[in-house]
């Protein structure tokens, strides 16, 4: 079996890139998958043709190109895999309407135009995303109805997969859609993890945008830091790639804040960040899915306190773990949850244990058995 995957790809950073290289790297590992091509976005430090453990990349679209589905489509009838699957969410392409349009209907289009069995893993809905909170988006009557072309374009490919339960039921009610599937996000599952609960130290990690509630965390911070002098805030990750002043601008409001901004965070480094957190915050104003931070401070056995949104939630009732949230905008329930947890140490251990465990059972070994069970049917189907 021959498999194209459409993603953004590391070095990529953000765009699912980092979903997508652990999904090909558990792929490549089935017996009866010969080959997996990456068609991915272009970096500077990516060469346009590279190998990785088994997976041709191929640099062949460029992020917020209009050109970017024509040359996918050029590669998969080049490559003619028997599969090829689309890792994607609703911003997936770019910044721009037009070019995320014309990106979310190209699986619909292979499907269509090509040979090849289809199947796209839909990260986020337009239903679940506040437009107000992203920049150069307005909610507008043709925004939506352009959403919910690209959603209801879907109903064309062999198969859907979504992160929660609640985007399979909006796709089966409102769209039609009867070929989803539910298959979790997938954990970063270790089964060593640092358990020192010592300090009173706190953790937010990510790629940051609008989206994301950073403002509200630093002032909260600046609060306690009058109420306990040891404690400390880590903000670790960078901009959101089609947000890329969002970080500078909020940290200029806070200049004299004692808070550590990392940057980046290479894989190897991540082990370190998390085993020092007493507590992972996830700020979010809005969701764009269920989230790769959660399950990555699942997997090494971190408290965690997010805004109530309602697709944490679900993934939190649905995957198990434990979770505390507040009221998302409030900084009165974000500062008293916050004092809740870090002031008490067996809580910290508590929801470790509950964490690691939810964390075993969701990992993405067990996420790529499931949309390879696709795959295989699918391509079943077609001999």
């Amino acid at each position: 079996m021959k498999v194209c995957v459409v993603s953004s790809y590391p070095p990529n950073k953000g765009n699912l890139s980092e979903y997508c290289r652990e999904i090909t790297q558990n792929l490549v590992k089935k017996e009866e998958i010969k080959e997996v091509i990456v068609l991915a976005n272009t970096h500077p430090e990516g060469n346009r043709f590279e190998s990785e453990e088994n997976i041709r990349i191929s640099r062949c679209w460029k992020s917020n190109s209009l050109l970017a589905p024509l040359k996918i489509f050029r590669k998969i009838k080049f490559y003619d895999p028997d599969i090829v699957y689309f890792n994607q969410h609703m911003m997936s392409w770019g910044k721009g309407r037009l070019i995320n349009f014309l990106g979310g209907i190209t699986p619909a289009l292979v499907k269509l135009f090509g040979r090849s069995k289809v199947v796209v893993t839909l990260h986020n809905l337009g239903e679940n995303v506040e437009l107000s909170d992203i920049p150069g988006i307005k909610d507008s009557l043709f925004n939506n109805l352009g959403m919910e072309t690209v959603v209801k374009s879907l109903d064309f490919v062999d198969s859907v997969t979504v992160t929660l339960e609640s985007f399979k039921e909006i796709l089966k009610s409102k769209y039609g859609n009867e070929n989803v599937v539910k298959v979790p996000h997938g954990t970063w599952f270790r089964n060593k993890v640092e358990m020192d609960f010592s300090g009173k130290d706190i953790l937010a990690f990510g790629f940051w945008s609008p989206t994301k509630e950073l403002d509200l965390l630093l002032k909260t911070y600046k609060e306690l830091k009058s109420d306990f002098n040891d404690i400390t805030l880590t903000v670790a990750g960078k901009s959101h790639p089609n947000f890329p002043e969002y970080l500078e601008r909020v940290k200029k409001n806070y200049p004299n804040l004692d808070v550590e901004y990392t940057g980046y965070v290479p894989s190897e480094k991540l082990k370190a960040l998390f085993s020092n957190a007493n507590l992972v915050i996830l700020p979010y104003r809005s969701a764009t899915g269920t989230s790769g931070v959660l399950n990555l401070a699942k997997s090494y056995g971190r408290p965690v306190l997010a805004s109530n949104l309602e697709e944490i939630e679900e993934a939190v009732e649905s995957e198990g773990g434990e979770v505390i949230f507040y009221d998302q905008g409030s900084l009165k329930d974000l500062k008293n949850k916050i004092k809740k947890i870090i002031e008490n140490k067996d809580l910290q251990k508590k929801m470790s244990r509950a964490n690691l465990k939810s964390a075993s059972c969701t990992t993405f070994a067990e996420t790529t058995n499931m949309i390879y069970s696709i795959f295989k049917n699918l391509n079943n189907q077609s001999e």
